[in-house]
């Protein structure tokens, strides 16, 4: 019965002690800070790590991280200085630095912080763009908006006990009908270079025809040329030779030239020759002596 006893009694010190433990401790994290709430209200923070106690119904503890925070915004619609419409989207960094104000201003809602930064970022976005045409919002100079944007961004967050780390823009896109005819429009625009291009190398194969067609009537000329001076010197030298041979026995080149005429005549069948027998034509038939 001792024994039993003993062992209850060790039993309902452990719970007694983990009931202590879990009600009158608390452990802080890095990177966390605790706030002790009375009434909802902070009383006090604590942020050295470690093992921290608490009076358990007259304080309520509540933990925050302190690590860096961020968030990718939703599309959204802007209209520039000429009316057109931009898609946006970005995002937003930051790092809780006032735990108390922090808490005081959000109830420890991190989608508070979340809502109202966008709101400002949207309406510096809305602010910078609707000063812009659409050319010079696509162009726009990513340095100098984010930096405009930031500082828009960063005085709404010291509201909310944070401090902004980053703010960034991810994407300046066209609407999407836009899209469309600036597709239109570089399709015209490439097709106009292809029409271009085209004429040019049709220019230029006509411009190499013509040089061939000249080239080849020059030397077709030129061959014709050399052609006529190489028949005349050949026509010269047979003449010469000609000459040269009826000199050395004009009877033998007067009676060989008879043959010729003489086969080219009446060595055909069918051929009708009219001439008078007495002429000089026939006076090889008529003399065979004078051969």
């Amino acid at each position: 019965m001792n024994i039993r006893a003993a062992v209850f009694g060790v039993l309902l010190f452990a719970v007694a002690l983990i009931v202590f433990a879990l009600g009158f401790t608390y452990t802080i994290g890095e990177n966390q800070v605790a706030l002790k709430l009375s009434a909802n209200e902070v009383k006090s923070v604590d942020k050295a790590p470690g093992l921290h106690f608490t009076v358990p119904l007259l304080e309520r503890i509540y933990i925050l991280d302190q690590r860096a925070v961020s968030h990718d915004y939703a599309e959204d619609r802007y209209v520039t200085a000429d009316g057109q419409t931009l898609r946006v989207d970005y995002f937003i960094a930051w790092q809780i630095t006032d735990a108390a104000a922090y808490f005081r201003s959000t109830q420890g809602s991190e989608d508070t912080v979340i809502q109202n930064l966008g709101v400002a970022a949207k309406g510096a976005l809305k602010s910078m763009l609707e000063k812009r045409s659409l050319k010079d919002a696509v162009a726009i100079d990513r340095n100098q908006s984010v930096t405009e944007l930031f500082n828009v961004v960063a005085a709404a967050s010291t509201n909310f006990g944070v401090k902004l780390i980053d703010v960034r823009i991810h994407k300046v896109g066209l609407p999407e009908n836009y899209n469309e005819s600036v597709y239109s429009a570089m399709r015209n625009s490439f097709r106009k270079s292809a029409v271009e291009v085209k004429a040019q190398g049709n220019a230029k194969a006509q411009e190499i025809r013509a040089q061939a067609d000249r080239e080849r009537l020059e030397i077709l000329a030129n061959a014709n040329r050399d052609a006529a001076m190489i028949r005349g010197e050949g026509d010269a030298k047979a003449a010469a030779i000609y000459a040269s041979a009826y000199r050395a026995n004009a009877e033998f080149f007067s009676f060989y030239r008879s043959m010729q005429a003489y086969r080219e005549s009446i060595g055909k069948a069918d051929d009708v020759l009219v001439i008078s027998p007495d002429s000089d034509f026939f006076k090889y038939f008529n003399k065979p002596a004078a051969r």
